[in-house]
């Protein structure tokens, strides 16, 4: 019935030729298209690394720009509290030479109680237990 050679065997090499060569340039065109897609998703990748740099540099420098300011706030209350300190160490001061004017007597009693008290403490704390 049917003629196996026949069906086999090709009837004109030339249109082999031609379906080899569609199949070759579909591959070529296949290859081509996939390696656009990959240089076209490379190129998304590398844009969106390069604004993530870019984005954590200004973070970064944002970061450094308010630890500064931070520090320099710290100094500024830093020197306010030690300018009060020293008024009030100043006013206190002078409360206690006024205290001495007006009372010597018992600024001197005082003053011998606190070092009697401070010697005990002293000499507490040199004994071995």
């Amino acid at each position: 019935m049917y003629n196996t050679e026949e069906t086999t065997r090709v009837k004109n090499p030339d249109t082999a030729s031609t379906a080899v060569q569609r199949v070759v340039d579909g591959s070529d065109h296949a290859v081509a298209a996939t390696r656009d897609r990959l240089r076209d998703a490379a190129e998304a990748v590398s844009g969106r690394l390069q604004r993530l740099q870019e984005s954590g540099a200004s973070a970064l420098t944002h970061a450094a720009a308010r630890a500064d300011d931070l520090t320099r706030q710290g100094l500024e209350q830093a020197r306010h509290a030690s300018h009060v300190v020293r008024e009030q160490a100043h006013a206190k001061g002078d409360q206690a030479v006024g205290y001495i004017r007006h009372k010597p007597v018992q600024a001197i009693l005082i003053a011998a109680a606190a070092g009697a008290v401070l010697a005990w403490i002293l000499g507490r704390s040199d004994r071995p237990r």
